[in-house]
């Protein structure tokens, strides 16, 4: 029993496919505050073709790497089935204005109060670790020899 019809078939019917390739149609699925557009091509099953998913930047150059929001870059990679809503883009922007806001609070908070307390043996305590005397929280030191950020010693030696 000789399999060639179908072998020749198969072939042929493949031959038939190649030619006749389906068109994946290419839908702009949304756009950032950036100008960043970005697209999907469905797969398709019947001709085991794989989807696919791109960002093009807002100057058209093929060959710069546009800035992604991080919602987005999910949906491109494939870790999230759908693209994020603008609800939920808004959303996550305002919580990173708010930790910016909050950290520079902070950094401002930090330079106006960065005295150090010194005591006998050379070492100092830090105001911010370490309040006044009278409360139970336990003191942090820090001595002279070493150093907080690297280098620091360096250029106490040269100054010497």
């Amino acid at each position: 029993m000789s399999r060639r019809g179908g072998i020749i078939a198969t072939i042929i019917q493949n031959f038939r496919n190649s030619l006749s390739a389906p068109k994946l149609t290419t839908k702009l699925v949304g756009a950032d505050r950036s100008g960043n557009k970005y697209f999907e091509k469905e797969d398709d099953k019947s001709h085991n073709l794989r989807g696919s998913r791109w960002v093009e930047p807002p100057d058209g150059d093929q060959w710069s790497v546009p800035d992604v929001p991080t919602e987005w870059n999910a949906w491109l990679r494939g870790r999230r089935k759908r693209p994020p809503t603008q609800e939920e883009i808004d959303r996550n922007y305002a919580l990173m204005m708010r930790t910016i806001h909050r950290a520079k609070e902070l950094e401002e908070k930090e330079e106006g109060g960065s005295s150090s307390k010194r005591v006998e043996g050379g070492a100092s305590y830090t105001s911010d670790v370490a309040p006044d005397e009278d409360s139970s929280k336990k003191k942090f030191p820090v001595f002279p020899e070493y150093e907080i950020t690297p280098g620091d010693l360096d250029k106490r030696r040269e100054k010497k």
